[in-house]
């Protein structure tokens, strides 16, 4: 930025440095209305787990240039506007993607899905990460899993009872079978107890009619925030707080019934962890000489 001030010469370099440090990563706060929806969302729905496949060999067929990435020596053809995170899904690689959803602009919080870019050797977020023709990819060298493990550490490190795996109490949210944090922890032989945190307290909320909240679970991924949005949510949720203080929260102190009176379940739904759980619904037993 000095090199673009009035009176200094204007150096490209100067200005292409700052790209290539590793810049911190930010909470999410608001996304505006105008980012979580459009073309460019568009564009990263459908390079997402999403149809790739087919669409990549229409496009072939009809000429159009469709980008082909070798990831660890497989070529993969995967459709125009599509992610690395779709070429390496595509190659048959499951990795971890906890802040990823195909219908919300990716925010790499999370930083689990990362691979290296063989012809500039940086460590990128695929989720992120536009493919290109002709590019070649590491996703499943030791070096590669050992940083996806370490971000899953961190992310363990702060959350409530770690899936059950820190040895301090079971798992007991509602998602303890499709939680993706646990999945994958389990998967790459995370160890919950590798840094020293605080880990967040556990503390459901019940008030909505089909949805628990306990953020002691949230990973902060941001996938409610824009949901919600998107979904026309009068109040929805946001990020509030800084640094180790940072949580999702409603707006104005207010109940998570009053937040999410659209897409709760979908919501619910779409996140990585136990944050957000879908309530059961109440088993209903017949009474005594009711015909069933």
């Amino acid at each position: 930025m000095r090199a673009a001030l009035p009176g200094r010469r204007h150096h490209a370099a100067a200005l292409r440095a700052p790209r290539d440090r590793h810049r911190p990563l930010h909470a999410l706060r608001r996304v505006p209305r105008a980012l979580s929806g459009g073309r460019h969302r568009d564009r990263l729905a459908a390079g997402g787990a999403g149809h790739p496949s087919a669409a990549a060999r229409s496009d072939r067929a009809q000429g159009a240039r469709v980008p082909r990435v070798i990831v660890d020596d497989i070529a993969v053809d995967v459709a125009p506007g599509s992610n690395l995170l779709a070429a390496v899904r595509k190659a048959g690689h499951d990795i971890p993607a906890l802040c990823y959803h195909p219908g919300c602009t990716p925010n790499t919080s999370c930083m689990t899905c990362v691979v290296r870019v063989v012809e500039t050797g940086r460590v990128v977020p695929a989720c992120a990460t536009p493919a290109e023709d002709g590019q070649r990819i590491e996703s499943e060298t030791d070096e590669i899993r050992a940083l996806r493990r370490t971000a899953l550490e961190l992310l363990l490190s702060e959350h409530a009872t770690a899936c059950g795996l820190r040895g301090d109490g079971p798992c007991d949210c509602g998602k303890e079978e499709v939680c993706r944090l646990r999945k994958y922890a389990l998967a790459y032989g995370a160890n919950p107890r590798r840094f020293a945190a605080t880990p967040r307290p556990s503390a459901p909320q019940h008030d909505h009619p089909e949805i628990t909240f306990d953020p002691g679970k949230c990973i902060l991924c941001g996938i409610c925030v824009q949901l919600a949005e998107q979904a026309g949510e009068s109040l929805g949720l946001t990020v509030v707080g800084r640094g180790s203080d940072t949580r999702i929260a409603v707006p104005f102190e207010e109940s998570v019934a009053a937040a999410l009176t659209r897409g709760g379940r979908r919501i619910a739904g779409a996140c990585p962890t136990g944050a957000l759980t879908p309530r059961r619904p109440p088993v209903r037993y017949p009474r005594e000489g009711a015909p069933e």
